[in-house]
């Protein structure tokens, strides 16, 4: 007779089976993109301008523009303030005697000299240095005209109006040359001086154009 076994049915091993081709170990491919390598650029405040951080990490033309410009606004204004000054009252010297002008022209002259080439000059200086240091095309363009219009002030005053002021300065108001009337400057010296002031101003114009494009 059989003898069945009464206990659990005993469990074979899974056998395993290897595989029927030969093992390829998969290779990661990395393809390279076609798209060029940027490197991150500065951070965007939320109103789509650089923050203040990124334009003194990576914006230094903006910080240079920020800096330069409130001196050349600065001088720039005190040069036509004062120019335009001197172009409203020069008419006055019309309607004063000989003996009269002379003195008083003098002390104009001598309140106007120390601060008015200071003030054309450091405001040429920095609309030259804006022309290198400024980011966009047409804040150049506007400083670049500032400084030759400021150029063109100073030519006029240096070779019409300041050989003037230095041979009145030369006279003695009580006794002038005889032929004084015939070489009176007056309407020389305020014509000129029209001229100075006019490009004294359109570079002011220029400048602040050249502001508003950074606010």
């Amino acid at each position: 007779m059989e003898r069945r076994s009464t206990g659990p049915p005993a469990v074979r091993p899974a056998s395993r089976r290897a595989p029927a081709g030969p093992v390829r170990a998969r290779a990661l491919i990395i393809e390279p993109s076609s798209r060029p390598f940027r490197p991150p650029g500065p951070k965007v405040g939320a109103g789509g301008g650089r923050t203040p951080a990124a334009a003194w990490a990576g914006g230094r033309n903006v910080a240079w523009e920020q800096v330069l410009m409130p001196p050349a606004l600065l001088a720039g204004g005190l040069a036509a303030g004062g120019l335009a000054i001197s172009v409203l009252a020069a008419p006055l010297f019309t309607t004063l005697p000989t003996v009269m002008y002379v003195p008083v022209h003098q002390g104009l002259v001598t309140r106007f000299d120390p601060f008015m080439p200071v003030s054309l000059a450091s405001c040429l200086f920095c609309d030259a240095a804006l022309v290198l240091a400024a980011q966009g095309g047409t804040v150049r363009l506007l400083a670049g005209a500032a400084a030759l219009l400021l150029a063109c002030a100073m030519t006029v005053s240096l070779t019409k109006n300041v050989p003037i002021n230095r041979w009145l300065a030369t006279l003695d108001p009580r006794a002038l040359p005889a032929d004084f009337q015939r070489r009176d400057p007056r309407t020389r010296w305020i014509r000129w001086n029209r001229v100075r002031g006019a490009l004294a101003v359109a570079a002011l114009v220029a400048n602040v154009a050249a502001a508003a494009l950074l606010i």
